[in-house]
């Protein structure tokens, strides 16, 4: 009964911030990026601009991300204490840990390297077109190493990897 509670978390928790970053890469972000930066947003019921969207946004989302992360450490920890690494299973536990680790590095340089910095630059700065695409690709590539990780965590929950 306690595997079923941990697997249970462990899903809800995936699918929060996976879907919370697939929501945010492919609706919200290339909505705000059709409006202009610095205006505000037309027939608004605010007078916000984009870029004030894009933090408050941002600020909402890092909460129930860092919250789903950490139920994810945690129910994933119980859960391969609980499962034997033998065979091919072992590889396939091994792939998912490893890249579920590289998409809370990803995540941990996005908030507290890559973000902040991006933030204190100016629109006239060199670096700034630079900075914006990097984020983008980075949130993308922890997408994709996010779909990686569901489809291990299925073949795995269904015995292909056995």
């Amino acid at each position: 009964m306690i595997r079923l509670v941990f697997v249970y978390i462990h899903v809800l928790g995936a699918a929060v911030w996976i879907g919370g970053l697939a929501y945010a890469i492919l609706v919200l972000n290339p909505v705000l990026r059709s409006f202009p930066a610095g205006e505000s947003v037309p027939e608004a019921d605010w007078p916000t601009t984009r870029k004030e969207i894009e933090r408050a946004a941002g600020r909402r989302f890092h909460w129930v991300k860092w919250t789903a992360i950490v139920a994810l450490l945690a129910t994933g920890a119980a859960l391969l204490a609980m499962t034997p690494m033998v065979g091919r299973k072992g590889v396939f536990l091994a792939v998912k840990v490893s890249l579920a680790l590289l998409m809370v590095f990803l995540t941990w340089f996005h908030h507290a390297w890559l973000g902040p910095w991006a933030r204190r630059l100016a629109a006239d700065d060199p670096w700034y077109a630079s900075s914006r695409i990097a984020l983008r690709w980075l949130a993308r590539a922890t997408l994709i190493a996010g779909l990686i990780v569901v489809g291990l965590g299925l073949a795995l929950g269904l015995g292909i990897a056995a």
